[in-house]
C-alpha cells in the first residue's frame, strides 16, 4: 500500500478507468441515436425499405414478404 504522501489505489483506479469509461458511455449514447438507417432494395418488388442499424439483417422484405429479396 501507499503511505500518507501517495495517491490511494482506489482513487487511481477511479481516475484512470472508471471516469473515462463513464464519459465514453455518456457520449456514445448520443452518437448511437443519430446513426442513419440501413436502406435495402428488394429485387422482387423493386421497392426500398430501411431498418435501424442496430437490428439484425432482414430475412424477408416487409412489402412483399419475399425471402429471396436480395438476389
Amino acid at each position: 500500500m501507499l503511505d500518507e504522501r501517495g495517491i490511494p489505489i482506489w482513487l487511481l483506479i477511479l481516475v484512470l478507468i472508471v471516469i473515462p469509461c463513464a464519459i465514453a458511455v455518456f457520449f456514445g449514447r448520443f452518437a448511437w441515436k443519430h446513426w442513419p438507417p440501413n436502406v435495402f432494395h428488394c429485387a422482387r418488388c423493386n421497392r426500398d425499405f430501411s431498418k435501424k442499424p442496430w437490428l439484425r439483417f432482414p430475412s424477408t422484405c416487409p412489402h412483399c414478404a419475399a425471402s429471396d429479396w436480395n438476389r
